[in-house]
């Protein structure tokens, strides 16, 4: 749980909001050993979803500081050309976490576990959903019923109201580009603010809580797959996440980016759905344990993971390589 309580300052400096953090995208940096400042990654525009056919957009690779990011796009008041209230501080509380929580469940050993860093890690990559500009229609659809109420707390209350009633003078740009109504980007940044809020302290913020609900639940069994590779490398979605299947109400799979060369799949899969009520109540009586199967070098896996981030990417993917298992570069023109 990240201690965001309460929000005493919404305020910042940052015009250039990344979408998808710039820690994650050093983590698969074509240049690793750079000053962070210097750090590139390629990127690749997709040319045809179906044929998983991609072209390189620029020789020497983008920058990092630059790609995967929008000005103002989090913003929700803007005083003057420096100050603006925004979501960078509560953001950098998790991102700052990404790094160590990755390297921790690379290195962790492959078995039982109940160990923290499994859930952290997947709060984590949630939040780049909740925030990734490319799945706003999908945030209100699935989570839209938050934008309905607001903070009970006087003074969370008065920075929600920056929200509905702030200046935001980049709206007309942030809609025209991404193909959506003001009604829906204000939706969305209520979404946002009202997801990551703790309503008090010691409490959980409403991402937190239902993602605690999802792997708590006792129907509900876990598993999680860990993929490493040696050479072979991994792409990073301009969305911040793919699926291997069409998620279905008892069957929830999720696929994240870890590093250049690794990936994660969490599983979610209701087990009353098919099993024998012998074995639901025996399951429904243990304590809960998640299974953590690491893989390695399954170009298998990696053909699938690579081809859906292709298929569910907006409209770019990212490498630390010129190429990728599974996929196809198509020649510069």
């Amino acid at each position: 749980m990240v201690d965001n309580y309460p929000l005493k300052d919404d305020t910042s400096e940052t015009k250039n909001q990344h979408f998808i953090s710039q820690v994650e995208q050093r983590q698969n940096s074509l240049n690793p050993s750079a000053e962070i400042r210097n750090q590139r990654i390629y990127q690749f525009a997709i040319l045809e979803r179906d044929q998983r056919q991609i072209q390189l957009t620029a020789q020497g690779g983008v920058s990092i500081s630059k790609s995967l990011s929008m000005e103002d796009l989090f913003s929700f008041d803007v005083k003057d050309k420096k100050v603006r209230a925004n979501f960078e501080k509560i953001f950098e509380s998790y991102e700052r976490r990404i790094s160590n929580l990755t390297t921790e469940v690379l290195q962790h050993a492959p078995g039982i576990t109940q160990h923290r860093e499994i859930f952290d890690l997947f709060i984590a990559k949630i939040i780049n959903y909740i925030r990734n500009p490319f799945c706003i229609e999908k945030v209100i659809n699935t989570f839209g019923s938050l934008a309905e109420y607001h903070p009970t707390d006087a003074k969370i209350y008065n920075r929600y109201q920056k929200i509905l009633e702030g200046n935001r003078p980049q709206k007309h740009y942030i809609c025209s580009k991404l193909g959506i109504t003001n009604v829906q980007y204000e939706k969305w940044l209520r979404i946002i603010f009202m997801s990551l809020n703790i309503p008090m302290p010691g409490y959980n913020n409403m991402i937190e809580h239902l993602v605690n609900t999802l792997f708590e639940i006792q129907k509900n069994f876990i598993q999680i797959d860990v993929y490493n590779y040696t050479k072979e490398r991994c792409l990073l979605s301009d969305r911040g996440w793919t699926t291997p299947i069409k998620q279905e109400r008892n069957w929830l799979v999720f696929h994240f980016n870890l590093n250049a060369h690794a990936f994660i799949q969490y599983a979610f899969f209701e087990c009353d759905a098919s099993l024998p009520p012998e074995i639901q109540q025996g399951l429904s009586q243990c304590p809960k344990q998640i299974p953590v199967y690491h893989h390695t070098d399954d170009l298998a896996a990696l053909e699938l993971f690579n081809r859906r981030v292709v298929e569910q990417s907006f409209e770019h993917v990212y490498c630390s390589g010129l190429s990728a298992h599974g996929v196809t570069v198509a020649n510069q023109t």
